[in-house]
């Protein structure tokens, strides 16, 4: 419930808000593959026009691992975008993007945070790439749990 409150807070009030009172011009809502190689170039770019710098990553990248990929509901497994859903051999392939684009400081502000929602035994395995990796430039502040006890949640912020 945390995090949806968050999505709410941070995306669409936001949109709703700068609509009705024409803030537009004070937020721009980037929706790209940060897995392309061009993804910190055109972020970068568009960032310079507005000579500001990114604030917040919010993010339910793909998580599912190849080997899950194989036990998905018939439904889910046949007409669900494979694209959306399969996140690599461990699932952590659009997470580790996010982390090596967000690690481009030219582009991003140095109060950066980062949410993710990751499957349950992610987490962990974020954190300690996070330590082995960027430790310089990130930290995990906090792991939320989601309505059944399992940490999906991660607040991820810059180091400064």
């Amino acid at each position: 419930l945390f995090l949806l409150f968050l999505l709410f807070f941070f995306l669409f009030f936001p949109i709703h808000v700068s609509a009705r009172y024409q803030y537009q011009d004070r937020f721009q809502v980037y929706n790209l593959d940060v897995c392309n190689e061009h993804a910190s170039r055109v972020i970068a770019t568009n960032a310079s026009k507005r000579s500001n710098f990114i604030d917040i990553i919010v993010s339910n990248p793909p998580y599912i691992t190849s080997d899950e990929m194989n036990l998905l509901d018939e439904e889910v497994r046949n007409y669900e975008s494979h694209q959306a859903l399969h996140g690599g051999h461990d699932g952590l392939d659009v997470a580790r993007c996010i982390l090596q684009c967000a690690s481009s400081k030219r582009i991003f502000h140095k109060d950066l945070h980062i949410w993710l929602e990751l499957a349950g035994s992610q987490p962990p395995i974020v954190e300690s790439l996070i330590k082995n990796t960027y430790d310089d430039m990130f930290r995990v502040k906090s792991i939320f749990e989601d309505q059944y006890g399992i940490p999906r949640f991660m607040h991820i912020t810059a180091n400064q």
